[in-house]
Formats: structure tokens, sequence, C-alpha cells
């Protein structure tokens, strides 16, 4: 590290060192934060469940002899 670096003395890096992290970054950075809908993640679970639901049933009545 340079003599005159910030923080370089001490090994911390004091308050004022480095600018801000707003200003360092001009244009938006990957994917928005905006989450789907709350409905939306019960109607997955819920079409999951279903499927799930319907295997086991079948899966049962295959096994009881009532799907031959």
């Amino acid at each position: 590290m340079p003599a005159g670096a910030p923080g370089a003395g001490s090994g911390s890096v004091e308050p004022g060192d480095t600018p801000p992290g707003e200003s360092s970054v001009s244009a938006v950075q990957g994917h928005g934060e905006d989450a789907p809908a709350r409905w939306t993640q019960w109607a997955w679970l819920g079409g999951i469940g279903l499927v799930v639901l319907v295997g086991a049933l079948a899966f049962l009545g295959y096994g009881l002899g009532l799907l031959d």
C-alpha cells in the first residue's frame, strides 16, 4: 500500500476515506427488487400440493386395487 494512502498507517479506514456507495453506481444493477404478489406464492404452493395429493391418491388407489 502506498505511504500516502488513506488508512495506511493504522490498517483501518477512517470515516470519509471512501466515497459513499450511492455516488459510485450510476445505473440500476442487475434486476429490480420487486417481489411477486403474495397470492402468487400461495398459488404455486397450492398447485404443487395438488399435484402431490393427486399422485399420492393414485399411488394409493393402485396399491389397493381400485385403479386396475
